[in-house]
């Protein structure tokens, strides 16, 4: 039997510097743009996220953002293909330190059929043909400082020695000349990096970052306490979760909740370990339920949700797991989700991929590694008016029998875990309940109250 572990998993770092959708009338004074040229405005007749973007027109709108320093942005340019005369150059560009600008976007002078390429102040035409509709534009640097490259679609179009910062993205028409006008820029984002970096790992485990949807966008194995993995797959922000196993890779032993992620973010698994199990510990399913009573005495009860909510006390602890649980209290106490696991060797936690009916005992989960023949498993509804705990007899495959029938209808979707396993909670303790329960040995007992964070 293992230890009680509460984790956390803070952002440390922000890694994106911009995100411009150009939703807000003013949005150059919202988002600090530098007007360098005509009069921008936005536009409801395309738009790749939201419901507006950026319109080029014969006022030959160009905008600038400055940092001091960036390793990643992105941008999505709608094209008009039929338009192959004329001087108006929509372009995308990003200017390093050194100086030197780096650009993609389309220059009619330099090819009509393809889209161009500033790099180091040079204009060239690339590979990748130009088609109405929406193109994202991309420009990543090595963090290593050996490369710097520029993308169309998630096409290389071209890779060089990175020399100087990138310091600025510019967004509109490079040459304040020619028409016809055409073209719209959209969610434009700038970050610090092109990798989500997590820390506070141990060498063997395995990282995967997942959409909201459930699709892989990386993983990473720790060499050693941190793992880089690349997400410029994805517009930032977007909503994902987080898998983190044991070392060796193989048994679940955290998962976050679903939750905004972006390219350059920086995050900390940070695991308190009792080194026990607690002395006192309260484990309670409570109903959120609306009683209303007739003056007949006809009661009508609305029911909203359930969850547990759970009181756990540890004795003797010493000074310094004293001062790591207020390590833990700094991030619990903001009202940010945390995992408790009662055993840490049990961090199950899946969905079902199929309907379970009322007399089955055959569970079909999204995944197995961790589920073993003896293991209490939680079943509940999204809606959480039905749960049940039942233990698991077999596994095969994907499929988990259990030792008895199940009393209700579960869904695809539905949530299985461990037992006493809550990977989202919500602390309920507005101060941390730890006192000094032996002064001559310098022991501390503390209590922890927490319930079920609802999503």
């Amino acid at each position: 039997m293992g230890s009680t572990i509460l984790q956390t998993f803070p952002r440390v770092t922000d890694g994106l510097l911009l995100f411009e959708s150009f939703e807000t009338i003013n949005f150059t004074s919202d988002q600090g743009w530098t007007l360098l040229n005509g009069t921008p405005q936005i536009s409801p007749d395309v738009a790749k996220e939201g419901l507006k973007s950026l319109k080029l027109d014969t006022t030959y709108p160009q905008l600038e953002k400055t940092f001091t320093a960036f390793q990643y942005s992105a941008g999505w340019f709608y094209d008009d293909s039929a338009i192959i005369a004329g001087g108006f150059t929509p372009f995308m560009n990003w200017l390093s330190s050194t100086p030197a600008t780096f650009g993609l976007g389309v220059d009619l002078a330099t090819s009509t059929g393809f889209y161009s390429k500033t790099v180091a102040g040079v204009t060239s035409a690339t590979t990748v043909a130009r088609t109405t509709g929406w193109h994202r534009f991309e420009i990543v640097d090595d963090p290593t400082g050996v490369t710097r490259t520029l993308k169309i679609d998630g096409v290389s179009v071209s890779s060089v020695a990175r020399v100087g910062t990138l310091v600025k993205v510019r967004v509109g028409v490079s040459v304040y000349a020619g028409a016809p006008a055409f073209g719209y820029f959209d969610w434009i984002q700038v970050a610090v990096s092109a990798k989500v970096r997590v820390g506070g790992l141990t060498a063997g485990q395995l990282v995967q970052i997942y959409t909201a949807s459930n699709t892989l966008v990386g993983s990473a194995t720790a060499t050693g306490n941190s793992v880089s993995i690349d997400t410029t797959s994805q517009d930032s922000p977007f909503d994902s979760y987080v898998k983190v196993t044991r070392p060796g890779g193989t048994l679940p032993y955290f998962r976050s909740s679903v939750f905004s992620v972006s390219t350059g973010d920086d995050y900390l698994l940070s695991v308190y370990d009792f080194g026990r199990r607690p002395s006192g510990f309260d484990p309670r399913e409570a109903a959120l339920r609306d009683d209303k009573e007739s003056n007949a005495g006809i009661n009508q009860s609305v029911f909203f949700y359930s969850r547990d909510v759970v009181t756990m006390s540890f004795m003797d602890l010493t000074e310094d797991q004293r001062q790591a649980l207020y390590a833990w209290w700094q991030v619990a106490k903001r009202g940010e989700v945390f995992g408790v696991a009662l055993d840490n060797g049990a961090c199950f936690i899946g969905k079902l991929t199929a309907d379970t009916s009322f007399g089955s005992a055959a569970a079909v989960l999204d995944s197995v590694a961790g589920v073993a023949k003896g293991n209490p498993l939680s079943f509940k509804s999204t809606s959480g008016n039905r749960r049940e705990i039942k233990k698991v007899v077999s596994v095969a495959g994907s499929t988990a029998t259990m030792e008895s029938e199940f009393s209700a209808d579960f869904k695809s979707g539905d949530e299985v875990r461990d037992q006493f396993y809550w990977p989202y909670a919500l602390v309920t303790d507005k101060a941390l309940q730890i006192s000094l329960s032996n002064l001559k040995k310098r022991r501390w007992t503390a209590t922890v109250s927490f319930k079920e964070a609802l999503f």
